[in-house]
């Protein structure tokens, strides 16, 4: 393209379709190794994969997404050391249940965060009614609780991650109860939020 500006502007015009057709073709060179790579890499199961995907789709910018997106990076990093270690301990499963759960926990939290902005919106709607006061509170201890377990799975996570070559016997144990509370709370907050969300549309 510069020989055919200084010499022919002709060649000039000849040399940028093919220019482009040289750059694309070796830009879909480039990322296609590179997409097959990544999911030749992925050492979660297919059905916690498609949950992360759906969760990152639905969650907006924010806390929830944030803390999901450590969580997965967590969880990532501590299977790729199973793998390496040849782990046959079973705890590969249990990670890929938080994770899974965690997604569900980040959309919990964003949903409560925007009842929780609802709420802000028509604070003169509270005139001292009790259903009202109660709701709000619920919804902040829920938000509050869902915001701790994420922080809770980086945690165990991040620990568990930093022994696997050393060991982790009370980690792992931690963890599965960890996997327990969560799915016990997601299961919890799903009554709490229709009760919430049927009070904020009255």
């Amino acid at each position: 393209m510069v020989a055919g500006a200084i010499v022919d502007p002709m060649v000039a015009a000849v040399a940028v379709p093919f220019a482009l057709l040289l750059v694309g073709g070796g830009m879909l060179q480039l990322r296609r190794p590179a997409l097959s790579i990544t999911r030749q890499q992925s050492l979660l199961s297919v059905p916690t994969r498609t949950k992360i995907a759906e969760a990152f789709a639905a969650l907006p910018a924010g806390p929830a997404r944030s803390l999901l997106a450590d969580v997965v990076r967590r969880g990532q990093s501590v299977r790729r050391a199973l793998a390496l270690r040849q782990d046959s301990s079973g705890i590969a499963v249990t990670v890929d249940d938080l994770m899974a759960l965690a997604c569900a926990s980040a959309r919990d939290l964003a949903s409560l965060d925007e009842s929780l902005a609802q709420f802000d919106r028509e604070r003169s709607r509270d005139d001292g009614d009790s259903a009202w006061n109660d709701s709000l509170a619920e919804c902040e201890r829920a938000h509050d609780a869902a915001v701790q377990r994420l922080l809770d799975a980086v945690t165990v996570l991040g620990q568990l991650d930093t022994q696997s070559i050393r060991g982790f016997e009370d980690v792992n144990a931690r963890l599965g109860e960890l996997v327990a509370e969560i799915a016990s709370e997601v299961k919890t907050r799903v009554a709490t939020r229709e009760e919430m969300e049927g009070l904020l549309t009255r």
